[in-house]
């Protein structure tokens, strides 16, 4: 019996009563440029009032500053920029219209505290801040491009939106690993193992001193 040309088969009383191919059109995969051109419709255009709230509502405090541009794909072309402040008792947003948006002329006036400057691609941007996603994302996939200074990893900052600032369900999870249980039950069994046999040397030990023969000069 063939599916591949009868996929639809009819039985009634035990007997076959039909066979016959169940036309369809074939299925046809999207192709990576329509996906990106979906992916860069859906999410072009920029909200300040919700990219305020997303900054407002991470509560995040720390000594440091945030700059950011967003960005074409090539990194050179600035649709508009924003500084986080993150070291008051309330985050301050500010934004600057500049497209041709120069870091080293903030730096001054923030000397004291830990500055990021990022670059990011608008649309993977835009995605972050609708879906309150990681921003482990925008590093894997080179979606953006870090400057610090000093040049120093801002751990507790990475640490808040990648792995915290999240929606639930964009929460990665990891599961109990079993290896580590087994692991330490064969170490425990070793450790029995080696005591035990230990205990029966000394006890070995110990008759062989009781049996040998006492010597009187």
């Amino acid at each position: 019996m063939d599916v591949e040309l009868k996929d639809s088969i009819d039985f009634f009383n035990g007997k076959l009563t039909q066979r016959k191919k169940i036309s369809k059109k074939p299925f046809k995969s999207i192709s990576d440029n329509k996906i990106l051109s979906l992916f860069k419709k859906d999410f072009s255009n920029i909200n300040k009032k919700e990219i305020e709230k997303y900054f407002y509502d991470s509560k995040f405090k720390d000594q440091l500053v945030l700059f950011l541009s967003l960005t074409n794909d090539k990194f050179d072309q600035n649709y508009f920029n924003l500084c986080v402040n993150f070291c008051d008792s309330k985050i301050s947003v500010s934004f600057f219209e500049n497209k041709k948006f120069n870091i080293k002329k903030h730096l001054p006036k923030y000397i004291d505290k830990k500055v990021i400057y990022i670059k990011a691609r608008k649309e993977a941007f835009n995605y972050i801040v609708k879906t309150k996603s990681s921003w482990e994302d925008l590093g894997i996939g080179f979606q953006i491009r870090v400057y610090r200074y000093p040049n120093k990893y801002n751990f507790e900052f990475a640490e808040h939106f990648q792995y915290k600032y999240l929606n639930p369900e964009n929460k990665k999870t990891t599961g109990e690993c079993s290896i580590c249980t087994s692991l330490n039950h064969l170490i425990d069994e070793q450790i029995t193992r080696d005591v035990s046999v230990s205990k029966k040397k000394d006890v070995s030990f110990s008759k062989k001193r009781e049996s040998a023969p006492i010597y009187v000069s």
